[in-house]
């Protein structure tokens, strides 16, 4: 039987390495029978499909009929697997994280009935996943520090920290549905989560696919997070402030995967994670098969391992000053329009060239 995988999340576990990977060696997988559809797509995920399911998501929509943005995504993959006639099918979409309503899945797998249904999720530990998930809410405009955010987020249940209500609304759908979940803990999966995720879906790492290990959604370290929040709650104009983060964030050193981050210290994290210790066994017990073994195995930072890092001044001020020369050439060099392709000829390319080593001579201090 042809296999369906909707992949769903969760946030801030590799999602976007995942939906870059497969969009970008979609020729190649479609050779392997594994169909990653442009149905629904939006830039790298099948974003408009989750936004028409999920509730939340509808205002990315604009004006446009959640039912009629389905229909014609659920169309279009349907002439794809009709055209390449695939044996396995792969949807992706963080947007679908949440608890959903039965009606709301079934708009989605309904029209699969036919297929094998799988729903695939990456779940991270609690206190990790809400500390990542603030520096996205940085990233995209919160004056919030993160305390403010995390009570905030916890509280209103939409950040979906409660993984089995997640999980039971896709398991209990009243379809046929495995639910495959993944822990995502580097003693687990690996440092390589594009591998991890072929291997569950059931393709092979072979022929010509592009494993691409630079990182695509940036995270900044808590030095920059922190200049970005001042920044959101200093700058009244949004679009102002949105591409001041961007600057920043283009300049300024990327975390690892996994680095750890320290808005909590040892004893706050266990505090947060007592909030989920049912919920958790729960999800170990329903969906891992685990009687009495713990969801997470990487263990809670104990003594001086997860010591909040303090924003002093000096701290934020040696930053600013790194980035500071970087974000002005950069910005002085985006003035220089480069010569256009059709009118581009040696003369031109020289003469373009040239203006570009004065001003960064005049950018350096060097006579021009």
């Amino acid at each position: 039987m042809k296999k369906l995988f909707v992949h769903i999340g969760a946030p801030k576990t590799g999602t976007s390495a995942i939906q870059h990977f497969m969009l970008r060696n979609r020729e190649t997988l479609a050779k392997q029978g594994v169909l990653y559809p442009e149905g629904g797509m939006l830039k790298s995920a099948h974003h408009l499909i989750g936004a028409a399911i999920h509730p939340l998501r509808v205002k990315r929509l604009g004006t446009a009929a959640r039912d009629e943005v389905l229909a014609t995504a659920i169309n279009r993959i349907k002439e794809e697997v009709a055209q390449q006639s695939p044996h396995t099918l792969v949807i992706s979409t963080e947007y679908f994280w949440g608890a959903l309503s039965t009606t709301n899945v079934n708009r989605l797998l309904a029209p699969f009935s036919d297929w094998d249904l799988n729903v695939i999720v990456y779940l991270r530990r609690q206190d990790l996943l809400a500390q990542s998930l603030y520096v996205q809410a940085v990233k995209t405009g919160t004056p919030l520090t993160f305390q403010e955010w995390v009570d905030s987020a916890v509280d209103s249940g939409k950040a979906g920290f409660l993984f089995h209500d997640v999980l039971a609304s896709w398991r209990d759908c009243g379809l046929p549905v495995s639910v495959i979940v993944r822990i995502y803990e580097k003693s687990r999966i690996g440092s390589d989560i594009c591998n991890d995720f072929l291997e569950t879906i059931g393709a092979s790492a072979v022929g010509d696919l592009s494993f691409d290990n630079r990182s695509v959604n940036t995270a900044p370290d808590m030095v920059t997070t922190e200049l970005l929040r001042i920044i959101n709650r200093s700058l009244p104009d949004k679009e102002v402030a949105e591409r001041v983060r961007r600057n920043i964030i283009k300049h300024s050193p990327p975390r690892a995967l996994f680095a750890p981050l320290r808005y909590l210290d040892s004893a706050e994290v266990v505090a947060f994670m007592q909030r989920f210790d049912a919920d958790n066994q729960k999800v170990a017990k329903e969906f891992l098969g685990g009687e009495d073994s713990a969801l997470f195995q990487d263990p809670l930072p104990s003594g001086d391992d997860a010591e909040p890092a303090g924003f002093q001044a000096n701290a934020l001020l040696q930053r600013l000053i790194e980035l500071l020369p970087t974000m002005i050439q950069s910005a002085a060099e985006l003035k220089v329009a480069p010569p256009s392709v059709t009118a581009v000829n040696n003369d031109q390319a020289l003469r373009f060239k040239k203006k570009q080593r004065k001003m960064q001579a005049k950018l350096r201090g060097n006579p021009a």
